[in-house]
Parts: structure tokens; sequence; C-alpha cells
């Protein structure tokens, strides 16, 4: 740990430059890009804790941590099967449902969906209260009502009263189930383009079914909804299909952490070439305070002490660009959702396709976390890259600098 003397001459060699205009830009540029490196990787993190958070909230509030789906068209003894997946370590809630993949026609268009019917008491009725614009007591309900995906709305044509038919077998010449529109879930991205709900009661009339044909359920574990699920199956008499969360969106949560390792990555490389300056910038100050140097060491000072001292002037060179970085990439990091409506809504383009994207816009999400590693990071690649200047710098001999 530096001490005070060392941290003061640090600072006098940082602020006291001889040099003309090729030191102070060098100066600048060392700065300016480790500012670079530390705002953009602040924003690129920002960006995927965005996608995570989006990914939780939206897309895994919805569907359920884990799935079991019945072999026959509906389970026989659905009420002691959720007596005994509620025993299972690690489920929190577990409801049964309709889910079904059928054809959705409204006058003489069609689209694909999958309708899930809702138990009213789960925690995914209360987790779809934030995307319907229908109470949340809809799912009470005893009447053939559908909430339809704001996109499928669209391909529709659909309003709230429209009457819509299920199509349930392979001739879509004859209409199934008639429902009536009750309102629109909207989530952003590919889950509004594909799926609609309803009371689970009416679902399973509007399905043709006896009872419910799967059991969901939410985990408090994300990441051990694989394991579990597949305990719950083997718990259960009758043989089930089993299908965890990861099963349907796990590529989405894998690419988010890769290319979050790779922006990491892609990030270090570009303040590492950024701190070759301030290995540039300390090699000028060397030759510029050779004369300083020697009046240190003929005062005593010691080889460890004079490596102290630059490596404290490189810290110092970093630290302030990677103040600056923070303060700049944080500020864009927390505007960045606005920033990027606002340049879509000048251009009149869409960066994120909600066709192939979960999401139609980019989200952000600011982690303290990140600014400290960040900033860990950058400062402790300032210091690697000021140990060679440090070095040339403890050899100066004092004779013939002081022509003794």
């Amino acid at each position: 740990m530096p001490d005070l003397l060392t941290l003061r001459m640090a600072w006098r060699f940082t602020r006291s430059r001889r040099g003309g205009t090729l030191s102070h830009f060098m100066s600048m540029a060392s700065a300016a890009g480790i500012a670079i490196g530390v705002a953009a990787l602040i924003i690129g993190l920002s960006a995927m804790n965005g996608f995570e958070r989006e990914l939780e909230d939206r897309v895994l509030s919805i569907i359920p941590s884990g799935t079991l789906y019945s072999y026959n068209q509906s389970f026989k003894n659905p009420k002691s099967d959720l007596e005994i997946l509620r025993s299972v370590p690690g489920i929190d809630d577990v409801s049964s449902g309709v889910m079904l993949d059928t054809v959705l026609k409204a006058g003489t268009s069609f689209t694909p969906i999958r309708l899930i019917g809702v138990s009213p008491k789960s925690k995914l009725a209360h987790s779809l209260s934030k995307f319907i614009d229908v109470p949340e007591t809809f799912f009470e309900a005893s009447e053939p009502k559908l909430i339809a995906g704001s996109a499928v709305a669209q391909k529709l044509k659909l309003k709230p009263g429209s009457r819509v038919s299920l199509l349930l077998n392979d001739d879509f010449s004859s209409a199934g189930a008639s429902l009536e529109i009750a309102g629109f879930f909207h989530a952003g991205g590919q889950l509004d383009s594909i799926l609609c709900f309803m009371g689970i009661d009416e679902a399973t009339k509007a399905a043709g079914l006896m009872s419910p044909n799967v059991f969901m359920f939410k985990t408090g574990n994300l990441l051990q909804a694989p394991v579990i699920t597949h305990e719950a199956a083997k718990m259960l008499p009758e043989r089930v299909r089993a299908e965890s969360w990861v099963d349907t969106q796990g590529k989405l949560y894998a690419d988010i952490q890769m290319i979050r390792g790779i922006m990491y990555l892609a990030m270090i490389l570009v303040m590492a070439v950024a701190c070759f300056n301030i290995v540039s910038n300390l090699i000028v100050a060397v030759a510029e305070k050779k004369h300083e140097i020697a009046v240190l060491k003929t005062l005593g000072a010691s080889r460890s002490r004079i490596v102290s001292i630059f490596v404290c002037s490189g810290v110092m060179f970093g630290l302030r660009g990677s103040i600056i970085g923070t303060v700049f990439g944080s500020v864009i990091a927390l505007l960045l959702t606005p920033l990027m409506q606002s340049v879509e809504n000048i251009f009149g383009f869409k960066f994120l396709n909600p066709d192939v994207y979960f999401v139609d816009f980019i989200p952000s999400s600011l982690n303290p976390y990140d600014i400290i590693l960040v900033l860990i990071t950058a400062l402790t690649m300032s210091a690697l890259a000021s140990f060679y200047p440090a070095w040339k710098a403890s050899k100066v001999d004092p004779a013939r600098e002081l022509n003794i």
C-alpha cells in the first residue's frame, strides 16, 4: 500500500509536465481511451442486465418454471396430483391448467395460437394482471371469453366484443368453440403473437376436455427448475411429459450470458489498447523527469519507492479516465431506453424485431456491482501497464543525470 509521500509525489509528477503539445495529447488520449472503454462496458452490461430483467419479469413471469403434460387427453385425478406436487421441495406455487396448441379463426382469417387456461388462484393469474387490460377477476368468471395477444388481435383485426372460433381439428372448414374477445394481452415481443388466455373452467370446456391437461408451477430457484421439474414428474402416478423454462426459453438466457461474456472481453481489449497510451505517456514522463528522479535517489529514495511513484501516477491517469467514463456511461445507461426509442421514432425503424426477439425495445438496468467491477478492472489494467515505465524510472543513474 503506497504511503502519503508516494501519493503526493505521484500527483506532482502527474500534474507538472514540461512536455509540449505531444505529451499533453498523449495524456488526453490515454484518459479518453479508458473513458470510452469504461463507458461502453457499463452501457453494454446495463443492456445485458436489462434483457435479463425483461426475460425474468415478462417471459418467465408468464411462462411457468415447469410444466407437466398428460399423455392422455387430461389428468384422471388432478386434485390428488396437486397435493403430491405441493410436497415437492423447491416448488413455490403449483396449479392445474389447460394448454392447447390450436388455431384461432375470425371471419376468413386464421392464426396459430397457444391457448392457456389459467387457475384464478395461481401466481400466473397474478403475473398476467400486469399485461392484460381486464381485471384479474376475469379468470374467475364463467363466461366463454378470451384474452388475445395484441399481435394476434392485430393479425385478425379483433376488437373487444369480436367473435372468434377455436379450430380443434385438422378440418379448417368447420369451426369449434365460439368465443368472445374480452380484452388483450400485451407483454411485447413474440409472446403477443402466440399466447391467448382463458379461465381454466371455460378453457376446459372450449377444448373439449374432461379435466385439466397440464400442471404448471413456479420454482424459487429458476436455474434449478429442470431438476425440480423432472423430480416432480417422477412423483406422479400417471405418465407425464416434463418441460421446464430452460427447454423453451433457455437459449435466450444462454445467449444473453454469452453476449455478456463476449462484450466484457471485447471491452477489456479496448481498455488494454487504451492502456498502451499510459505506457507511452509514462515513458515520456520518465524521460522528462530523469533529473528529478536522480535527485530523489540521491536523497535516499529506494528503487521500490520510485516504482511505486510511477505506478501510482499511471493509476491516476487511469482513474481520471475511469471517472469520466463511469459518469458518462452511467448517464447513458439510465437513459438508454428512451434514447433508443427516440432514435427509432426519428428514423422510423425498430432495432429489435418483435417477431424475432422477446421484447421490441432495448432495455437497460444499471447495476452498481457492474460499475465497481469495471472500475476495478480499469484501474488494475492501468497499474499493470505502469510497471514497465516505473521499472525504467527505477534504473535511472543519479551520477550520470546529475553530472557527478
